[in-house]
């Protein structure tokens, strides 16, 4: 982040300044972080292309999801899936990203979970599109995804801990969230979904 403060420290307060009598608010900006957004977006839109280059020669039925999904069209199905399995990873991590830095995460730490989320990604994408089942690029992409999303997530909790934001009222409604999921979810709804 541009920040006067140390990047080694972290700091949930804006920095204020006086010159001249008038306060000034120092902005922090994350800008390892808006990298890494950068280097995702040019991603999805790298993925979102190879999907139409994919279907542009298809006819315009096989673009409709019922017609996909019953498809034997496996190149078509993999780049569709590589795709959507990037737009379900990428936002949460590149806002949880910026949010460790804007609470003072240390630039190394962000650029290495950047880096290894990235990578993850592309291993993945490569991996799927090249192989109908399992590949290596897949299992190690969904690994190292796991990994910096799970390193992401703990960076913010630790952010808010830090920042005394992390209270006991807050455990205890996640715990009830969690608890209530999991006991309510599972229940069917009708005879249907019992089987």
């Amino acid at each position: 982040a541009s920040r006067c403060a140390s990047t080694d420290e972290f700091s949930y307060e804006p920095v204020k300044h006086r010159q001249g009598g008038a306060m000034q608010l120092e902005i922090v900006v994350p800008t390892t972080a808006c990298f890494y957004a950068g280097l995702c977006g040019a991603l999805q839109l790298a993925l979102w292309i190879r999907i139409m280059m994919v279907r542009a020669p298809l006819p315009a039925s096989t673009h409709e999801l019922g017609n996909l999904a019953a498809s034997s069209d496996n190149e078509n199905l993999r780049v569709t899936r590589a795709h959507g399995n990037y737009t379900e990873n990428a936002p949460i991590f590149v806002i949880m990203l910026v949010a460790a830095e804007l609470c003072g995460s240390p630039t190394v730490w962000i650029d290495a979970t950047g880096f290894v989320f990235f990578f993850a990604r592309l291993m993945h994408a490569k991996g799927l599109w090249a192989n109908q089942g399992s590949s290596l690029g897949r299992m190690a992409g969904a690994a190292c995804t796991m990994l910096s999303l799970a390193a992401a997530a703990m960076q913010c909790l630790r952010c808010a801990a830090v920042a005394e934001m992390l209270t006991v009222g807050r455990l205890a409604v996640l715990a009830g969230t969690i608890a209530v999921v999991l006991v309510i979810a599972p229940i069917p709804i009708d005879e249907k979904s019992k089987q």
